[in-house]
């Protein structure tokens, strides 16, 4: 959006020209750079990275789209980040320190020196936390290696919650004109738009944008690959621990079995909180105190709030759009670690409840597990057919749009755990694609990183930053890593202490969910 008003475009060459000027003192310490918005002070640290905190890319408005910010004139410190989004912190406090408020969309941006020549590759980092918990600004996701690595980073907060994903009928006639339920893909595309816009303000380059994010932010990648309003706006994906293949799942208005409407959802709190379908309802809603959606939300715990099909930020199921070759032609790179059943150790969830969506073809499942008993055969659905085998499909269906689709699986278990754990832990590798091991608390636990863990994080995080440039995940220690295909090539890269490919990886199982989900697949299709 143009600013066109002549004060303040003098006022922006003003800082402009300060910014690049020589001198000791505030400008050095102190860079400035001119946002669309207006111009933003960032500090310079002792260790090269130059960080621009707290930058605001919306405007709050509950249960609407994100709107416009305003011009602003006067230079902005960007120094600390903003507030975390609305979310229950009663068993952990994800929010790293920031508070929280409903106003909370907000960038952050790690560059190296923003006046240097050449316009550098752009990661942008989706946090994860089941879409209920989590910031932008958590110290595990600092861009050091990043920008070390000549690189710029950018974290955001979005929406979570009832907060981000949200529909009650009061609202959806109210607000029939506009998009509808998923508010935090609304904002992470308005973060994506925000970075193309100012990319190459930081010394980005708005061509060269990689959207990268594990659990449910590697569930938001893999739905913004398929969301037409994101097209154009990034380059390359990674999809961690989120490469979900949904037919069938939760819709905006209709009922689904074992997935109510998301108005069901919405209606269903509005009853709770004493608000019913009347005239007042969208008033009453909108009016409700923050705190009583936050108390409403940790009382219905339970799966992450993925997006839902809408018809028009989300047309269709995601793994129903990679199948029809709707998704984005980029390279995509898309993985999950040999233990994501660990998320179950959390919750005390029967081995039926688990297994509901898969009781009408159970035969066959326990055919595919040797027969196994119902717990083993839960953490073995949820840990393969949810995140393991969609994986592959995701990245077979890359071929449907001339693009390569590469698949991993983590099973590198940190020094300190080995012997403790039964393998990778959902999103263990994140530390290591960061490079941020000092003392780091993750998941509740402060580690300590050895020196093969060390040694790991060089090849992972290498091979997210080559992806990030040239589309192809390479790095020293890692085999030739080729694109994954069902009949052609069906291998994926098993990253551990020593990467080395995998063929046909354990084929019982995984043909077991290739047919299930083409057979599903084929039927919405009829």
């Amino acid at each position: 959006m143009r600013i066109q008003v002549p004060r303040v475009a003098w006022c922006l060459l003003a800082w402009s020209l300060l910014a690049g000027s020589a001198g000791a003192g505030e400008p050095a310490s102190r860079p400035v750079v001119v946002t669309d918005r207006g111009p933003v002070a960032g500090l310079r640290r002792d260790d090269g990275v130059t960080a621009f905190m707290g930058i605001p890319y919306a405007q709050a408005a509950r249960w609407r789209p994100p709107q416009p910010v305003s011009p602003w004139q006067a230079v902005r410190d960007a120094l600390a980040a903003g507030p975390a989004c609305p979310q229950d912190t009663s068993r952990f406090d994800a929010t790293a320190g920031t508070g929280m408020d409903e106003h909370c969309h907000f960038v952050n941006v790690y560059a190296g020196d923003p006046a240097a020549p050449g316009k550098r590759p752009v990661m942008v980092w989706i946090h994860g936390g089941s879409f209920r918990w989590g910031t932008g600004a958590d110290p595990l996701y600092d861009g050091k290696r990043f920008v070390d690595a000549g690189m710029v980073l950018v974290t955001f907060n979005y929406r979570l919650g009832r907060f981000g994903r949200f529909a009650h009928p009061a609202l959806s006639r109210a607000q029939a004109g506009e998009p509808l339920g998923n508010y935090a893909l609304m904002d992470q595309i308005a973060a994506l738009e925000w970075v193309q816009r100012n990319a190459a303000a930081f010394g980005g380059d708005p061509g060269r944008v990689t959207v990268f994010g594990c659990s449910a932010g590697g569930v938001s990648v893999a739905a913004l690959m398929v969301t037409p309003a994101s097209q154009g706006l990034f380059q390359r994906a990674i999809s961690q621990s989120g490469g979900i293949v949904e037919v069938n799942g939760q819709r905006l208005a209709e009922d689904r079995p074992f997935a109510p409407s998301l108005e069901a959802d919405g209606r269903r709190m509005a009853q709770k909180l004493q608000i019913g379908d009347g005239p007042d309802a969208v008033a009453r809603l909108r009016a409700l105190p923050a705190q009583d959606i936050i108390s409403y939300d940790a009382s219905e715990t339970g799966n992450s709030l993925n997006p839902v099909v809408d018809g028009r930020i989300l047309p269709d199921d995601i793994g129903t759009l990679f199948d029809r070759g709707r998704q984005h032609a980029v390279p995509l790179l898309v993985g999950s670690a040999d233990w994501e059943d660990s998320l179950l150790g959390r919750a005390t969830i029967p081995p039926a409840a688990i297994l509901a969506p898969v009781m009408a073809d159970i035969g066959a499942l326990r055919a595919a597990y040797d027969g196994a008993p119902d717990e083993v055969l839960a953490h073995g659905w949820f840990r393969d057919g949810v995140f393991i085998a969609p994986t592959r499909l995701l990245a077979d269906r890359m071929a449907r749009v001339g693009q390569p689709g590469y698949v991993y699986l983590v099973d590198y278990v940190a020094e300190q755990d080995r012997g403790q754990v039964p393998g990778a832990a959902h999103c263990s590798e994140t530390p290591y694609v960061f490079g941020n091991y000092a003392g780091r608390s993750f998941r509740g636990k402060t580690y300590r990183y050895g020196m093969a863990d060390r040694a790991f994080g060089g090849i992972i995080g290498a091979a997210w930053i080559e992806f990030a440039r040239s589309g192809v995940p390479a790095a020293d220690g890692l085999p030739g890593w080729p694109a994954f295909r069902f009949d052609t090539s069906d291998r994926m890269m098993l990253l551990d202490a020593a990467p080395r490919e995998l063929e046909r990886y354990r084929p019982a199982v995984m043909d077991y969910y290739r047919q299930r989900t083409e057979a599903m697949l084929g039927a919405t299709a009829r």
